[in-house]
C-alpha cells in the first residue's frame, strides 16, 4: 500500500509540475502577458473548432520589435470560411484556411486549422493531385534536384540513376511541425535494379533529414528502412523486410507516425518499424526523393492528431556551448561542478564555468545541498544550465529518476546525465528515455582498500549492465592502474574529489581520469595552466588491425602475436558464423581474397574452411588454416590484451555462439565487441550486458559543422550505449574535446601512415587502430615510479633515491632519475640533489612530489609523462635518554601510616563495601551477558 501511495504522490507531482506543457493545452503564454498565445515566423498557426469564436485579443504575433496583438494589427486576404467581426474569428467549416496579418511594414501569412468539436484532429495538408494536368510540379512545391512532375493525376519522381536523386518538397509552412501523421499512396513504376529505392522525407533541411525508404526488392533484409541523412551520409539505425517485393500494378499505402523522437513506419496498415531514438531534428520540410527508380505518389494526407500539437516556445534540445579551459594536457578532464549553493547555479552562465553542474535532486524535485537543504526547483536549474553547461541529475530513487527522464524527454533535452549509485536507477532512467548518459558512482570501501583486477572487472560489468558511460571513482580508488584497467575495456572514469582540496585534484588528473567531479572547477583550471605543452595523461591504444597485416597475412593468430609483441594493447578481428555454427575469423563474406579457395563463409562449414590456407605474401607463414575465434582465445588467454571483436555477420545467433564461447573461457575481462551493424550492437546489449561495445561509423562527423556531428553522435551511440568508433579523417581537436565533456571516448580507423598514427596519438582518441601496429613499438611512452610512498626518520635520516622505469610498447625497460617537482610541503626542510635523491629533512610534516619524464617521439613532438603523486611522510622516533641513576627528590616511606584508618570491624563500612562490590560484580556480569550473549549483526 505504501509502495502504491509512493508511486502515486509522484505521479501527481509530475503531472502538476507537466502541466503546463499538457498537449491538450494549444496556448502558449508570452513573457509578461497572461493567456497570451504567441505565433512566431517559424509557427504561424492557429488550431481551432469551427463555429468557435477565436478571440484576436489573446493571440499575439511575434515581429521583430515586439509581441503584437491580433486585434492590433490588419487581418487581410481571409479564406471564404473565416470571419472576423470586431476583435472575434470565426472558422465556419472544418480544413485548412488563411489570412494575412500586417503589423507596420511586418506580414505573414498565418494558417488556421479548424475541425469539428468531437474530432481527434486536424487536417493539416491534403492534396490528390486530380484535374492537374501533366506538366510540372505544383507552384507550392520545391524540386530541390532531379526530376519531378505530375502524370496521369499522380506526382513522379523519376531517377535514372543512383548518382542523380531526385527530391520535392512540399508546401513550405509544413516545416515548423514538430510531430504529425503522413499518409500517401505509392508505387515504383520502375528501378534500374532491385535495391533501388524511393522515400518519403521528413524533418527535411538539405543533407540532414529522416526518411523512410522503401526498395524495390522490399522483401531483402532492408527492404524498408528508418534512415537518417547526417551531413550528407547515410545512417540507418533499423531496417526489415516487407512480405512482398514492390509490385508496379499495385499501391501501397505508406504511413509515417512522428511524435517527438517517436517514429512508426507502415505498408498497408501492418506496423513495420517503431524507432525511439529520432532526436537528431525537431523540425524540417516534408518531402518525397527517389534513387535509381521511378516512384509515384498520390492522396497525400498529413493530420495533427490534439494530443500530437506542440506550440513549445522554449527550447531545451539546444546543445549547449562549453567552456574549455586552457592546458598544455592533451584533453584536459571534464570539470564538473557539485551544485552546493544559488550563487553555484547562478555561476553557471559565467564566461569560465565547468562543463557539467552535477545536482543532488530530491523527492520534492528541488535541487539541494549535500546536506539536503534546498536550493532551487528542477526547472530554474534547468533554465540556468540551457546553452551554457550540461546537466548531470544525481538520485538513488527509481521514481525520482523515472520522473526526471519523463522531463527531460518531454522538453527534449538531448544532452544530459543521470547519476547514482544504484544500478536500477539509471536503468529506469533511460528505459523511459534512452538519451539520458549514465554514470555509476562507486562508493569507496575501507575494508577493501585496494582494489583487485576482480574488482575493477566487477566495475566494468556494472557500468555497462547499468547502461552507463561511464563510472565516478573515490579519489582512494583513482590511481594511473585503475583507471588504466577500465579504459583499456572501454569504461570512461570520473574521479570524485569534491570537498578534498587541490592535492586530490591533481591526483585525479595524474591518474588519467576522464572526468574531475569538483566543488572548486577555479582551482581545478589553475592546476591545468601548469602542466607543459602536450602532457600526455592518458596514452592512447595501439589497436592492431586483423593483427599485424603489414607482416603476416591477415586475421590469424600468428600476425596477432606479432602485434602483442610489438606492443599492441588490442587485437581487432573480424567475425562470422560458420554453417555448423562455429565462429570463423574473417574479413570479408568469402574467402577469396584471403585464402587459397572460393567460399562462402556462413555457407561453409568449420571441415569446409579448414581445408583452405590463408594467402601468405610474406613467406614466413605459408600453411595457417582459416582460423577460429576459439583458437585466439587459447593463445591470449591471461595476456595483457584485449581482443576488438568485430562482428561483421549480420546473423544475430552468432551473439548467442559467442557468449558461449566468452563463458567456456572466461574470457570476458579481454574481450570488446564493436560492429556497423545495429541489430547486432542490439542484441550484444541483450545477451552480454556487461561487455563494452563500441558502435563503427562513417558519416557521423562533419569537420565544418561541430554542432551537427555532436547531435549526430548523441542520437547513434547513446541509445545503444555505445563508444564512437568513427573512421578518423573528419576527426578535429574540438570534436574529440566536446565528446570528452559529455562521458564519451573515441577510437578511430584505421591510420597507417605514420604521420596519421603520430598526429592522433597526440589529439586525445581513447585508442588507435592501425595497420602498422609496430610504428611505435620502440618510443619511450610509459613511466612508473618505482615507489610512490616513503617515510623519512630524523632520528636515523637516509638519503631516499627517487627512481621510476620508462619503457616501450615492445617490454624494453630503462632505469630513469624523474625530473621532481615540489608540488606541497608543510615545512619539512626537504633538499634534493639534481640526481633526484631527497638528501635532507629536517621537520616533521608531509612532503607531495610530482615526477615526470619527457621525451622526444619519432615525430619530433615533444610528449612529458608523469607518474601519481609521490608522498613522502616525515618522522621523529628519536627516544628520551633515561638516567640509570636518578636522584628521587622526594623518597617514599616503605611503611606510612595512614592518616585516617579504616576500621575493618566496622559493620556499616562491610554493608556499604559489599553493596557497592555487589553493584559493580552485577553490573559488570550483565556487561558482559550483553556483550557476549547477544546476537551477532550481520
Amino acid at each position: 500500500m505504501k509502495k502504491i501511495l509512493s508511486i502515486f504522490s509522484i505521479l501527481i507531482l509530475t503531472l502538476t509540475m507537466l502541466g503546463f506543457l499538457s498537449f491538450d493545452k494549444l496556448l502558449v503564454q508570452a513573457e509578461g502577458e497572461d493567456d497570451v498565445f504567441v505565433l512566431r515566423e517559424t509557427r504561424p498557426y492557429l488550431f481551432v473548432d469551427f463555429g468557435v469564436d477565436i478571440d484576436l485579443t489573446t493571440i499575439a504575433y511575434k515581429t521583430i520589435a515586439e509581441d503584437v496583438l491580433l486585434s492590433n494589427g490588419d487581418l487581410t486576404d481571409l479564406s471564404a470560411s473565416l470571419v472576423q467581426t470586431g476583435d472575434l474569428l470565426q472558422a465556419s467549416s472544418a480544413g485548412i484556411h488563411t489570412f494575412t496579418f500586417t503589423s507596420g511594414e511586418e506580414s505573414i501569412k498565418i494558417y488556421v486549422f479548424a475541425k469539428a468539436v468531437e474530432d481527434t484532429e486536424y487536417i493539416i495538408y491534403e492534396e490528390n493531385f486530380d484535374g492537374l494536368s501533366d506538366g510540372a510540379i505544383p507552384s507550392d512545391f520545391t524540386l530541390v534536384k532531379g526530376a519531378a512532375g505530375i502524370e496521369n493525376e499522380y506526382l513522379y519522381l523519376d531517377s535514372p540513376a543512383t548518382s542523380t536523386p531526385s527530391q520535392v518538397l512540399l508546401p513550405e509552412y509544413l516545416k515548423g511541425f514538430k510531430n504529425y501523421i503522413i499518409e500517401t499512396d505509392f508505387t515504383l513504376l520502375s528501378a534500374v535494379e532491385s535495391t533501388r529505392w524511393a522515400s518519403v522525407m521528413y524533418r527535411f533541411s538539405l543533407d540532414n533529414y529522416f526518411q523512410m525508404a522503401i526498395r524495390q526488392n522490399a522483401t531483402a533484409d532492408n527492404g524498408v528502412e528508418f534512415a537518417k541523412a547526417i551531413n550528407g551520409n547515410w545512417n540507418v539505425p533499423i531496417t526489415i523486410a516487407y512480405s512482398e517485393a514492390i509490385n508496379p500494378a499495385t499501391t501501397y499505402r505508406l504511413k509515417i507516425d512522428l511524435k517527438g523522437s517517436v517514429v512508426k513506419e507502415s505498408i498497408n496498415d501492418s506496423l513495420l518499424i517503431t524507432y525511439e531514438s529520432a532526436s537528431d531534428y525537431s523540425s524540417g520540410y516534408i518531402g518525397m526523393q527517389s534513387s535509381g527508380s521511378k516512384a509515384i505518389y498520390d492522396n497525400i494526407k498529413i493530420t495533427m492528431p490534439v494530443e500530437y500539437i506542440d506550440n513549445s516556445t522554449v527550447e531545451y534540445s539546444n546543445i549547449p556551448v562549453l567552456y574549455t579551459p586552457e592546458s598544455g594536457i592533451i584533453v584536459a578532464p571534464t570539470a564538473i561542478k557539485t551544485i552546493d549553493s544559488l550563487e553555484d547555479i547562478q555561476a553557471l552562465g559565467d564566461e569560465i564555468r565547468p562543463a557539467t553542474a552535477f545536482l543532488r535532486i530530491n523527492s520534492n524535485f528541488d535541487v539541494v545541498k549535500a546536506n539536503g537543504l534546498p536550493i532551487c526547483t528542477f526547472m530554474e536549474a534547468l533554465d540556468a544550465a540551457k546553452d551554457k553547461v550540461i546537466p548531470a541529475f544525481y538520485t538513488k530513487n527509481n521514481e525520482i529518476a523515472l520522473t526526471i527522464a519523463s522531463m527531460l524527454k518531454t522538453y527534449g533535452v538531448r544532452d544530459a546525465f543521470i547519476v547514482s549509485p544504484n544500478i536500477s536507477v539509471i536503468q529506469t532512467a533511460r528505459a523511459e528515455y534512452n538519451m539520458l548518459r549514465g554514470i555509476l558512482e562507486i562508493s569507496y570501501d575501507n575494508t577493501n582498500p585496494v582494489l583487485s583486477d576482480a574488482d575493477l572487472l566487477e566495475i566494468r560489468d556494472n557500468t555497462n549492465i547499468a547502461g552507463a558511460v561511464a563510472t565516478i571513482l573515490p579519489i582512494e580508488y583513482t590511481n594511473q592502474y585503475n583507471v588504466f584497467y577500465l579504459q583499456h575495456r572501454l569504461i570512461t572514469v570520473w574521479a570524485e574529489t569534491s570537498d578534498l582540496g587541490n592535492e586530490a585534484m591533481l591526483e585525479a588528473i595524474l591518474s588519467g581520469s576522464n572526468g574531475i567531479v569538483t566543488d572548486d572547477y577555479l582551482s581545478l583550471f589553475d592546476l591545468y595552466a601548469t602542466f607543459p605543452e602536450n602532457t600526455l595523461i592518458r596514452r592512447p591504444l595501439i589497436i592492431g588491425h586483423r593483427g599485424m597485416s603489414t607482416e603476416a597475412p591477415e586475421n590469424t593468430v600468428e600476425g596477432s602475436v606479432l602485434a602483442m609483441n610489438a606492443g599492441a594493447d588490442v587485437v581487432e578481428l573480424d567475425i562470422y558464423l560458420s554453417l555448423d555454427n562455429e565462429i570463423i575469423v574473417m574479413h570479408d563474406a568469402t574467402t577469396t581474397r584471403t585464402t587459397n579457395g572460393s567460399l562462402i563463409v556462413e555457407e561453409s562449414t568449420l571441415a569446409q574452411l579448414r581445408e583452405l590456407t590463408m594467402n601468405d605474401t610474406f613467406g614466413t607463414f605459408p600453411d595457417i588454416p582459416v582460423p577460429t575465434l576459439e583458437e585466439y582465445f587459447e593463445t591470449f588467454k591471461g595476456e595483457d590484451l584485449v581482443l576488438f571483436i568485430e562482428i561483421k555477420s549480420s546473423n544475430v545467433e552468432i551473439v548467442d555462439y559467442l557468449k558461449l564461447l566468452i563463458d567456456e573461457y572466461d574470457f570476458s575481462d579481454q574481450v570488446v565487441v564493436i560492429s556497423f551493424i545495429g541489430t547486432q550492437i542490439t542484441k550484444m546489449r541483450e545477451v552480454l550486458p556487461n561487455i563494452s561495445v563500441g558502435y563503427l561509423s562513417t558519416g557521423l562527423i562533419n569537420s565544418a559543422n561541430l554542432e551537427s556531428s555532436i547531435i549526430a553522435t548523441l542520437n547513434s551511440v547513446v541509445p545503444a550505449k555505445t563508444t564512437i568508433n568513427p573512421e578518423y579523417s573528419p576527426l578535429t581537436d574540438v570534436y574529440i574535446q566536446e565528446m570528452n565533456h559529455r562521458g564519451l571516448t573515441i577510437w578511430p580507423w584505421t591510420l597507417s601512415t605514420p604521420e596519421n598514427v603520430y598526429t592522433y596519438y597526440l589529439k586525445g582518441v581513447g585508442g588507435i587502430t592501425t595497420d602498422i601496429t609496430s610504428i611505435l613499438q620502440n618510443e619511450f611512452n610509459r613511466f612508473t615510479m618505482n615507489q610512490l610512498s616513503y617515510t623519512y626518520d630524523l632520528a636515523e635520516p637516509a638519503q631516499i633515491s627517487l627512481r621510476g622505469n620508462i619503457m616501450t610498447p615492445k617490454g624494453f625497460s630503462y632505469p630513469y632519475i624523474p625530473t621532481l617537482e615540489i608540488y606541497s610541503d608543510t615545512g619539512t626542510g626537504i633538499v634534493i640533489d639534481s640526481s633526484s635523491n631527497v638528501t635532507e629533512m629536517t621537520t616533521v610534516g608531509n612532503t607531495v612530489l610530482m615526477a615526470s619524464f619527457t621525451t622526444t617521439l619519432a615525430s619530433g613532438e615533444e610528449v612529458t609523462i608523469y607518474s601519481d603523486l609521490i608522498q613522502i611522510e616525515v618522522i621523529d622516533t628519536t627516544e628520551e635518554i633515561v638516567d640509570p641513576d636518578p636522584v628521587d627528590p622526594d623518597p617514599v616511606d616503605p611503611d606510612p601510616v595512614d592518616p585516617d584508618p579504616v576500621d575493618d570491624t566496622n559493620p556499616l563500612g562491610w554493608i556499604i563495601g559489599a553493596i557497592s562490590g555487589g553493584v559493580v560484580f552485577i553490573t559488570g556480569f550483565i556487561f558482559l551477558g550483553i556483550r557476549f550473549l547477544k546476537k551477532p549483526k550481520i
